[in-house]
């Protein structure tokens, strides 16, 4: 297992994917020239994101596991600023919780959370990753290193939340491992695309994982009685000054670098693969109000060079096909891991036959795989993309030592009837 001063960060490893990484910076437009300037102020509507509801859970006494120190006080500050900053009008809060508290408690959403409902689960305890298989696992209080009947597996945790009727699902881990997740890219938006963002975020469904770090093992003790990745959480939630984000956005803006800037620790930010993600984010209401966005979104000027008031929707296809892109590469690496052809074939369809032959036999002869596609760049031209990045891949054969190979990776793609599919892998 590992020392009680470290608790090892736990992001579910099979969950191989991406957030937003090819997601480019908007540019800004030059000022428009107007010989008539509209001072009305702009209209603005609240948009409601629903009820939002708390799962908090904080092992620190360990039946057979050694103990720790900072995750119940981490578990309990967290559920006091989400609660009393940010409107979560509903909360449990598991503190040194079994394995059956922790399934019940999830289960039990399954027939209370109502569709336009936010759910935020928070998790700071143990955790393991099985160095054979690939598992990886939470370790809850009467969990024991040499028989894993009581660990909780993450394929468990996201069919729980898969089963879910809310819109959004957040899970924050700190805890084991996070396994190969890729780095993205920030996110920078003029505050008039703002708007359009955030109500497409809260429109659209996700299931969302953050952790505390890949495959680092992460300090039990930090500042001020919490872990050091807990501590960047809170104080971030703290000190925010906006009124509505993004889970993305507090963690690029805040979390990631305030963490990696002070430890050995690189925290993650992902969607969950195989959970009924579509293309939205988790967004935070301070007091649990509502996000106020611009309701008036013509042109205000007379000037008809002037768009202040108005989202390009180029801006807005380029973004959507960029995520579509990235879900498809996630695939792509998900589909190695799982063995799964079947989902490979659907994303891939024009594979050549000695292809499709090669990869069957080689998923036949797997005990294990693990593939990785991370440091993407994508290049669009209309229908068609162009996706370069690093691939690394682990392949343990059912009888024989594990084969690691690595490399640059690139992958082409083009778009008919509004879906994206791989053409070409070089």
């Amino acid at each position: 297992m590992r020392k009680s001063q470290a608790r090892e960060t736990c992001l579910l490893a099979v969950l191989l994917a991406a957030f937003l990484s090819g997601l480019s910076a908007y540019g800004q437009k030059p000022p428009a020239r107007r010989e008539v300037k509209d001072t009305t102020p702009a209209r603005t509507s609240t948009l409601s994101a629903g009820s939002y509801y708390l799962l908090v859970i904080g092992i620190n006494n360990y039946q057979s596991l050694p103990k720790l120190q900072t995750a119940v006080n981490d578990a309990t500050t967290l559920a006091n600023v989400l609660q009393e900053q940010y409107g979560f009008a509903e909360r449990k809060l598991l503190l040194n919780a079994t394995r059956e508290q922790i399934l019940v408690a999830l289960n039990s959403y399954k027939h209370s959370l109502p569709a336009n409902s936010n759910l935020l689960i928070y998790y700071a305890g143990h955790g393991y990753r099985d160095p054979v298989t690939q598992r990886a696992y939470w370790l809850p209080a009467d969990a024991q290193s040499d028989n894993d009947v009581n660990w909780i597996g993450a394929s468990t945790i996201t069919d729980e939340i898969s089963g879910l009727h809310s819109t959004h699902v957040l899970i924050i881990s700190d805890s084991c491992y996070s396994g190969g997740l890729t780095r993205d890219a920030g996110i920078i938006i003029k505050q008039n695309e703002r708007d359009i963002y955030l109500k497409r975020m809260m429109e659209s469904p996700s299931r969302t994982l953050m952790a505390s770090g890949r495959n680092e093992p992460v300090a039990d003790g930090g500042k001020d009685g919490h872990s050091i990745f807990a501590y960047a959480l809170i104080e971030s939630l703290r000190t925010i000054k906006e009124d509505g984000f993004t889970a993305g956005d507090l963690f690029h803006k805040f979390i990631q670098e305030r963490v990696a800037g002070t430890s050995d620790q690189v925290p993650q930010y992902s969607i969950i693969q195989n959970s009924g993600h579509e293309f939205g984010d988790f967004v935070f209401s301070r007091g649990g109000k509502g996000v106020v966005v611009a309701a008036d979104t013509g042109k205000r000027g007379t000037d008809s060079s002037d768009t202040s008031g108005t989202l390009d929707p180029t801006t807005v296809s380029l973004e959507a096909d960029r995520y579509a892109i990235n879900q498809v590469v996630n695939t792509y690496a998900g589909s190695y891991d799982r063995r799964d052809t079947v989902a490979l074939w659907k994303i891939w369809p024009s594979a050549p036959k000695s292809t499709r032959q090669a990869i069957q036999t080689s998923f036949s002869g797997a005990f294990s795989l693990v593939m990785k596609v991370s440091d993407r760049s994508i290049d669009l031209a209309g229908s068609s993309a162009t996706v370069t990045g690093q691939y690394s891949q682990e392949y343990t054969p059912k009888s024989g030592s594990p084969q690691r190979s690595s490399g640059a990776i690139t992958l082409e793609l083009s778009k008919g009837s509004g879906t994206w599919v791989i053409t070409a892998v070089k």
